[in-house]
């Protein structure tokens, strides 16, 4: 059995659909960034919050970027299990830099649980994607394809 996800009966879109995702997720990550990062005095002074929607946050944050990035390399390439490995491994690696970099922020402070919901966040979007692909492309298939002699 391939490891390969075959989405070549799903839709290609246009090339400026396809620059609007990727600006569309570069945009978010940079907000997404921009907002871990500004400084906080609302956390305890004992380290990270702990506060469920902060989990919440985290978690959701991660399953767009997940989701963004596989929606970009779909529109570019074949999606593999490898690929969303290397998508999980990617946010995973971002997402501990990511907590590490915030203890350098005034109010800020590294919280492992909020990396354990980046990547909880990262697999779920990730299933979500597959998922998605998935219908996609057995509706792709069901639809009767139109073709127009013109003799």
């Amino acid at each position: 059995m391939s490891n390969r996800m075959e989405n070549s009966p799903l839709p290609t879109l246009p090339d400026p659909i396809k620059s609007l995702i990727f600006w569309g997720v570069v945009l978010f990550w940079l907000l997404a960034f921009t907002a871990t990062h500004v400084p906080s005095y609302s956390h305890s002074s004992t380290g990270g919050s702990r506060l469920p929607i902060d989990k919440i946050v985290h978690f959701t944050m991660y399953a767009c970027l997940a989701t963004g990035l596989l929606l970009i390399l779909w529109t570019r390439t074949t999606v593999s299990l490898k690929t969303c490995l290397a998508v999980f491994l990617c946010l995973a690696c971002y997402g501990a830099v990511d907590e590490l970099t915030q203890s350098f922020i005034p109010g800020r402070y590294a919280d492992l649980y909020d990396w354990y919901a980046d990547c909880i966040g990262t697999i779920v979007g990730i299933s979500f994607s597959l998922g998605a692909f998935k219908i996609l492309s057995v509706i792709n298939r069901k639809t009767p394809k139109v073709e127009l002699n013109r003799s």
